[in-house]
């Protein structure tokens, strides 16, 4: 049962927690990158003019060379991802990096009684926010690399072991927490949102899952040129069983029907379902007839599997498929709607297919 709601694209390298998943996910989160960046490096840009202008170089050769070349490159970082709209994954994932070597830099001709981890948690803590767990161990190595080259080179043999112990273990605290909580953020956030679409009585996902699903589903098809398919599914003659035989019966009829289509749903297919005694599925690259088959398909499982149940059941079944049928989602629905109408008309425990019209109606059973 695919509920994500996540358009079909390639491995996405970045986390955000608040996402949850979204439809809209990666722009969402790209966005939120881009204005973290601007933000780091135009305030690194600014603390490198601070100490130009209070004169806080340390009488170190090219001191003041060194901060306005880190205000250039901070600055050009920050102007980068304020204009460019859609910047590559690569530069987000070296922008941090970036920002430990301009800290690093900065460090070494800054005249202060102790260097401070404060600035490295900017990186840092972007880092801990976005990245997965290896791309940020591999930014912390390449920050205690960095840290432990600038001490060597350019503070006091006295006291390099301390301060070493200060930065990097106050740094690897603070980052370890961050991304901890991200972590447990984005457990929570994904139980919930499962919650939110999945049907509690039957485990399929429900209709706020499904339209969304649907919706995907249609997007990538219009994208890649391909065909997807809606399979409504209703429970012929359901009201029986709940005048009959009690609302109990019913619930375990619509689990066991809801089983028996789980076992047998098309790979990728996201079932869900979407009213009283309705089911249905979104089959992304199936055409008329491949949504036609897997309709049949469904009905008959479901006639043999619920033989045995008191009274047996069997279902009508409507297919749909994009772009005979309709280019939006609620066009298909109506689509798929009307076959199933179709089916009920003509006996029900059969499968209609829409074929572009009412007059169209192909019926198999």
């Amino acid at each position: 049962m695919g509920i994500t709601m996540r358009l079909p694209a390639a491995s996405y390298p970045f986390t955000n927690p608040f996402s949850g998943g979204a439809r809209d996910d990666r722009e969402r989160t790209m966005q939120l990158m881009r204005w973290a960046a601007v933000l780091m490096f135009a305030a690194g840009a600014g603390m490198c003019l601070f100490a130009l202008a209070t004169d806080l170089a340390a009488p170190v050769r090219l001191a003041d060379e060194v901060l306005l070349a880190m205000v250039a490159i901070e600055g050009g970082a920050a102007l980068y991802f304020a204009f460019a709209r859609r910047p590559p994954a690569l530069a987000f994932l070296l922008s941090p990096y970036l920002g430990v070597l301009c800290v690093t830099a900065a460090a070494c001709v800054v005249a202060t009684t102790r260097p401070t981890p404060v600035y490295y948690l900017w990186p840092l803590l972007a880092g801990a926010f976005f990245l997965r767990g290896r791309a940020l161990a591999a930014l912390f190595a390449f920050f205690v690399v960095a840290y432990t080259a600038a001490l060597a080179t350019y503070f006091p043999n006295g006291e390099k072991l301390g301060w070493w112990g200060d930065v990097v273990g106050s740094a690897a605290m603070v980052t370890l927490l961050i991304y901890t909580l991200k972590v447990q953020v984005g457990r929570a956030y994904d139980r919930l949102r499962h919650d939110a679409l999945t049907d509690t009585l039957t485990g399929a996902a429900n209709r706020a899952a499904f339209e969304g699903a649907l919706e995907d589903a249609l997007i990538h098809s219009q994208t890649a040129g391909t065909p997807c398919a809606v399979v409504s599914v209703d429970i012929d003659d359901f009201k029986q069983v709940n005048d009959n035989f009690g609302h109990a019966a019913g619930d375990r009829a619509l689990r066991q029907i809801a089983e028996i289509v789980q076992r047998s749903v098309h790979p990728g297919a996201t079932f869900a379902r979407i009213g009283g005694e309705e089911f249905a599925l979104v089959v992304p690259g199936a055409d008329g007839e491949a949504a036609r088959l897997i309709g049949e398909a469904v009905r008959s499982a479901i006639e043999i599997g619920m033989r045995a149940f008191e009274p047996p059941l069997t279902v009508s079944v409507g297919t749909a498929a994009y772009p005979a049928a309709g280019a939006t989602p609620s066009s298909l629905m109506l689509a798929s709607d009307r076959a199933l109408y179709a089916a009920k008309a003509a006996g029900r425990n059969r499968v209609v297919a829409f074929r572009g019209d009412a007059e169209r109606l192909a019926v198999a059973s």
